[in-house]
Formats: structure tokens, sequence, C-alpha cells
């Protein structure tokens, strides 16, 4: 796992392979449910699938009260890291994220896929 800055926040994230840029955002238990699926990722992508504030030991701050402030926090992650119009690919939670990551910047998001994703209105 490594430690990325963004706005005063530090997330956790585990980051793998070398390929197109990939941006994994998690449902619920970040590392269980998802570890073999992000190394098989990682087989054809640059995997950066960080932990969302308040999961593990990436802490959620106090001015966050939205889905909206996580998916801004993402769009900024984007940035930081310079990833080219990266697939995102968003699990129950992570999918909600995801869409509200792409209804407020479509053009940082090359694709889309959601997975059992909640909260979609």
């Amino acid at each position: 796992m490594e430690r990325i800055e963004i706005g005063g926040i530090s997330l956790s994230a585990w980051i793998g392979g070398d390929g197109p840029p990939l941006l994994f955002l998690h449902g619920g238990d970040y590392v269980l449910q998802n570890r073999a699926c992000l190394d098989r990722l990682a087989q054809r992508f640059r995997v950066v699938a960080p932990r969302h504030p308040g999961f593990g030991s990436s802490p959620c701050p106090a001015w966050f009260r939205t889905v909206h402030d996580i998916a801004y926090l993402y769009l900024d992650l984007i940035e930081r890291l310079a990833l080219d119009r990266p697939l995102v690919v968003g699990s129950s939670f992570g999918g909600w994220v995801a869409l509200e990551m792409a209804v407020r910047d479509p053009g940082r998001i090359g694709r889309l896929v959601l997975l059992d994703a909640l909260g979609v209105k």
C-alpha cells in the first residue's frame, strides 16, 4: 500500500501493473473482496485502487458530507497522478462515486465500468 496526499487528505492506495491507467473504486471490504481482481487487472493496466476516506487507514475529513466530496477528491487524484483519461471501474459504493465523477467532469474519464453500483438516481 502506498500513501497519496491530495489537498491535505492522506489516502492509502494499492498501485500495480503497467499499461493504460485504470482507477478502481471499491465497494465494501477493500482488500479481501478485490485483491485477486486487482492482481488480474494489473496484468493489462496500471491500476490505482485508493481506499475511500473513512475506510482502512484513510481518515475521513470532518468536512466530507456527501458522495460528491469523494468524487471531487478522485477527480483531483486523476490530475495529481497524471492519469490520462483512465478507465474508471466502480464497484457498489465505488460505482456511485464513479458516476458522480463522470457527471462532474466527463472529459477526465476515458471509459466507465459499473459493477453492481448503488445510490444511482
